[in-house]
C-alpha cells in the first residue's frame, strides 16, 4: 500500500486559483500540478463550501470564534453533568 500524499494549504489555493482561470480546464491544471482531477475538483468544492476555513491542515478544523464558542460551553455543560452525577 503506498504513502498518501499531503499538500500544503497554499498549494491547494493556488491549484483552485489556477484552475478557476477561464483560459484553463480543471483537468490541465490538475495533469499540470500532477495531481487527479477528483482530488482537485474535491478542494474547489470544499473551497467554496468553507472559504477561508476549507484546508485547516493535519484534520484539525479551524473553528469560527462562533464554533468556538458553542464548544467551550458544550464542555462546560458536559463537565456539570458529569460532576453532578
Amino acid at each position: 500500500m503506498g504513502t498518501r500524499k499531503t499538500y500544503s494549504a497554499e498549494f491547494k489555493r493556488q491549484a483552485i486559483q489556477l484552475a478557476r482561470q477561464p483560459d484553463h480546464t480543471v483537468d490541465e491544471i490538475a495533469r499540470d500540478l500532477g495531481i487527479g482531477r477528483s482530488t482537485l475538483s474535491y478542494w474547489i468544492r470544499m473551497a467554496r463550501e468553507h472559504g477561508e476555513l476549507a484546508f485547516p491542515g493535519k484534520g484539525k478544523a479551524r473553528l469560527t470564534p462562533e464554533q468556538e464558542e458553542l464548544k467551550r460551553l458544550r464542555n462546560g455543560v458536559a463537565s456539570v453533568k458529569h460532576n453532578g452525577d
